[in-house]
């Protein structure tokens, strides 16, 4: 399960189902718009939270883009996209660039610069999220999407198949390992005994030796 919780947030690879893409995206929403009423004390921590949210926004939205066929490029291209047309409108409308840095201000409180290219940014890869969210939110899955297919662990269950399917039986692996540490440990002892000088005393642990007893008078 943790495996493919981190698969579902993270990973770029494989396909997501409308239904599970739209219930991740309303979450984000959501933690996006609580970030407005966080106290401002929090602001400096809110930066890694806001970079974190746009990750997992385009790796769903990869994963998303794959369900209905198509490369997960386009990520990448709607963003750049986006934020030059966000440079484009800033240097053209000083009022465009001033509603962006209210807006990431807002958001980061005293962490923002605001007109700055953080503004300019941060107003591009959100209309980036937002373009491709509005295209991905209604197509059904493609057959074509089956060419990204991906499992999360689907490689280590296939070793475990094969072991498997090879006798691997667990049981005997522990004996097997039992067996060459008990042969190790014996080969060890027998090279100790043959660099031990001869006469020399060996441990046992048998009876106690009395060390230093007194001599009768």
């Amino acid at each position: 399960m943790p495996r493919h919780f981190l698969w579902f947030l993270f990973d770029w690879r494989g396909r997501v189902a409308r239904g599970p893409y739209r219930m991740a995206v309303l979450v984000l929403a959501l933690l996006v718009a609580a970030l407005e009423f966080a106290p401002e004390g929090l602001h400096g921590l809110l930066v890694g939270v806001l970079i974190l949210q746009l990750f997992v926004q385009a790796a769903l939205d990869a994963k998303r883009l794959h369900d209905i066929g198509f490369s997960a490029m386009w990520v990448a291209i709607t963003s750049f996209a986006c934020i030059a047309a966000a440079a484009v409108l800033a240097s053209q409308s000083p009022e465009a660039l001033e509603l962006m840095g209210q807006h990431v201000h807002e958001i980061l409180g005293p962490a923002a610069d605001k007109g700055g290219p953080l503004a300019i940014a941060l107003a591009g890869l959100e209309a980036g999220a937002l373009l491709r969210t509005s295209l991905l939110w209604i197509p059904k899955s493609n057959a074509g999407g089956d060419a990204y297919a991906y499992e999360p662990g689907k490689e280590r269950l296939a070793a475990i198949d094969a072991g498997a399917s090879n006798g691997a039986d667990p049981d005997a692996l522990i004996a097997k390992a039992l067996a060459r540490q008990h042969a190790e440990a014996a080969e060890a002892a027998e090279v100790a005994a043959r660099v031990a000088p001869r006469g020399a005393p060996t441990t046992t642990f048998g009876a106690r030796k009395s060390f230093g007893a007194r001599k009768s008078a």
